[in-house]
């Protein structure tokens, strides 16, 4: 199925900033709210495939 030009256009103008760097910036949101420094996505599916979340 082919999305009709205006969704795509729509999709384009969202993800902009984040393709081009304008939304990039260092928030301290995790620190404030789980109360522990933030993790990359790597160690995020590391320790969860450690405890069975999915085989690694």
């Amino acid at each position: 199925m082919v999305s009709p030009p205006a969704v795509l256009e729509g999709f384009a103008d969202v993800v902009e900033p984040l393709r081009t760097g304008k939304d990039e910036h260092l928030s301290d949101g995790v620190r404030c709210t789980l109360g522990r420094e933030p993790r990359t996505f790597a160690e995020f599916a590391e320790a969860t495939a450690a405890v069975g979340g999915w085989s690694a």
